[in-house]
């Protein structure tokens, strides 16, 4: 199980289009919250090696991940449990239905308050964080994206406005969570 034997360290990311993506969603989703962080691994051998010889399916892969202690550390307002009670479920999508999901997410927007901006303006701040995220290997399969509506730990509300998605850029070594939560 080479997944467990990763340590990520939190990569600081100030970029305009991940500020101005937060802001939105942090804008709908009024009486929750929007957490954000980018991770790298700390050993590019065994994050290579993690990569090579793992062979469990996305759920395993990422439930294993999310409790990797450097990652717990790293998201304390989390409350990670370990073992993860209720497991995340993740369905696999590809960078671009994570930027159509994401789209769609902040045009329905929260508990309480809808986006006000257009289609296109939600498309375009969506698009421009998953550029600013991947760069120019965007399009490039070398990389696992999912979402999963659990609450898996305390701090998600329990309600139709829990999300997760969790990136993985094998080629860059990085991964970047955006968890979301609102309650009516």
């Amino acid at each position: 199980m080479p997944w467990e034997y990763v340590s990520y360290v939190v990569e600081p990311l100030e970029s305009p289009p991940v500020s101005e993506l937060l802001a939105a969603f942090r804008g709908v989703y009024v009486d929750g919250s929007v957490l954000f962080r980018a991770f790298r691994a700390v050993d590019d051998r065994e994050f290579d090696r993690a990569r090579r010889l793992d062979f469990r399916s996305l759920d395993q892969t990422f439930r294993t991940i999310l409790t990797r202690p450097s990652v717990v550390a790293a998201l304390p307002e989390l409350e990670i449990p370990d073992p993860l009670e209720p497991p995340p479920e993740f369905r696999q999508m590809s960078a671009f239905g994570m930027e159509g999901e994401l789209t769609a997410l902040l045009l329905a927007g929260g508990a309480s308050r809808r986006f006000a901006g257009t289609i296109d303006e939600a498309r375009g701040l969506t698009r421009r964080f998953m550029e600013s995220l991947l760069g120019d290997h965007l399009g490039q399969p070398d990389w696992s994206a999912g979402c999963s509506s659990t609450p898996w730990t305390p701090w998600f509300r329990d309600v139709a406005w829990d999300f997760t998605f969790l990136l993985l850029d094998q080629e860059a070594r990085r991964l970047f969570l955006l968890c979301m939560t609102d309650t009516d």
